[in-house]
């Protein structure tokens, strides 16, 4: 294994481009990004968008990079999403008969 200490760190200019991409562009404008939007939607609306992130990286896998996709991992993604839904719409729900119980009381 070479040691980047021995022969030093070569890589092409693209590498380059895309490594300060992902430490500067993804990690440090993202996370202002991200959290305005949780400051613009509520965290706990938005929240849940995030655990949707990783299936849309696969699916986009898939589609971009022609990633195989399993049984087993649309199986999970559908279930994951199914708990998604099935919260948001609890969510409208309670949020429906909160003024409801306030107006009985």
């Amino acid at each position: 294994m070479k040691s980047v200490a021995i022969h030093g760190a070569h890589a092409s200019p693209t590498a380059w481009l895309g490594f300060f991409y992902a430490g500067f562009g993804s990690m440090f404008v993202g996370y202002f990004l991200w959290y305005r939007g949780l400051a613009l939607g509520g965290i706990a609306r938005v929240s849940q968008v995030q655990l949707l992130q990783p299936f849309l990286a696969l699916g986009f896998c898939a589609l971009l990079l022609d990633e195989a996709l399993t049984l087993p991992t649309v199986a999970c993604a559908l279930l994951v999403c199914g708990c998604v839904a099935a919260t948001r719409k609890q969510e409208q729900r309670i949020a429906i008969a909160a003024p409801e119980a306030e107006t009985a009381g």
